[in-house]
């Protein structure tokens, strides 16, 4: 994996939001205290993290079904306990 051209964040919240955005999660690293959540990078993934973080509340790209952001969380969390992520670095 090539990791300049990947995005990490340790945000549960933008990494839900991601998934349900469809950009699809290359791993999940073990920090000293926090997880970290690698999604490969692109100008679509920057341009939504900065709608995400400074966006309007009614941008449209912030738009995603409710069902898609509550089955995305689960997702992620069942892969947070998973032992496949477990002590990883």
């Amino acid at each position: 994996m090539d990791e300049n051209k990947n995005y990490s964040t340790s945000s549960l919240n933008l990494a839900t939001f991601l998934c349900a955005k469809e950009f699809k999660l290359l791993d999940i690293k073990n920090g000293s205290r926090r997880k970290t959540f690698i999604f490969e990078d692109s100008d679509r993934l920057k341009n939504l993290i900065r709608i995400f973080n400074f966006g309007e509340v009614s941008d449209p790209e912030l738009m995603v079904n409710a069902r898609d952001i509550l089955q995305m969380l689960r997702n992620l969390k069942a892969k947070l306990y998973n032992s496949e992520y477990h002590n990883r670095e």
